[in-house]
């Protein structure tokens, strides 16, 4: 393990003795081999355990353990609750579902893509659109009183 690593754990888990035996046995050995993080770990112990090593020890009083105890509940169930049959179908009918809606989803839009490319190249829509341009450009409207207002 490189410094770094170590370091992390002299941080964490090694100052709380929560590190497993082989862990802690390749921590040790890193500590007796590199002198640097030797020394860390005594800045470590003398920053954050030794001002807490002599402290006196606060016991809270019974009435909040009591109080403690009561919220939590103390009977533990007696089994796991078993899943409703009707779990797997549920499931079932979920992937069938969403497998539906993507391929309709799929089939709606390779058909209105397709359909869109249809009607560009269609020559009869190409020419009616192409006469009613050369209408408006022409001024040959409809003769509306409201085609009137709108262009003039």
């Amino acid at each position: 393990m490189d410094c770094n690593k170590i370091r992390e754990l002299l941080l964490t888990d090694y100052v709380d003795n929560e590190l497993t035996r082989s862990l802690n046995a390749d921590v040790d050995s890193h500590l007796a081999a590199c002198p640097q993080c030797a020394e860390f770990l005594k800045k470590v112990k003398s920053a954050a355990t030794a001002p807490f090593e002599h402290a006196p020890r606060a016991t809270p009083p019974p009435e909040i353990w009591n109080r403690i105890q009561s919220s939590l509940g103390t009977t533990a169930p007696a089994h796991l609750p078993r899943r409703h049959w009707l779990s797997a179908t549920h499931r079932i009918r979920m992937v069938a579902f969403s497998l539906s809606a993507a391929a309709m989803l799929l089939v709606s839009f390779l058909y209105f893509s397709d359909r869109r490319d249809s009607v560009v190249s269609d020559p009869v829509l190409v020419a009616a659109a192409s006469y009613d341009w050369q209408a408006d450009i022409e001024g040959n409207g409809f003769g509306t009183a409201v085609e009137e207002y709108l262009l003039n």
